[in-house]
């Protein structure tokens, strides 16, 4: 685990990733919202895995070309995806 780090220095390690993750949970309300770290990954440009329920935020993830995404649900989706990365590296 890694310490608290200062913001720039976050996006400096953030940018340096194989891939970077955001994670919205399938609760109520959550087809409105954007989690703010989505709009740094898009600043970012690296490639970004999106866990996310039908909304606000997948229709952004689609019409951006953010990434991959998948419904938090789908463990297999998701587990297929994650060791397919691992594969490609």
């Amino acid at each position: 685990m890694l310490p608290y780090m200062a913001h720039r220095e976050l996006l400096d390690e953030l940018s340096s990733s194989h891939l970077t993750l955001c994670i919205l949970d399938d609760v109520p309300g959550a087809d409105r919202i954007y989690p703010g770290k989505v709009f740094e990954l898009m600043y970012l440009g690296r490639p970004c895995l999106i866990l996310c329920p039908d909304g606000a935020l997948a229709r952004l993830v689609t019409e951006t070309h953010l990434g991959t995404r998948f419904h938090p649900d789908d463990v297999s989706g998701i587990t297929s995806y994650l060791l397919d990365c691992l594969r490609s590296l």
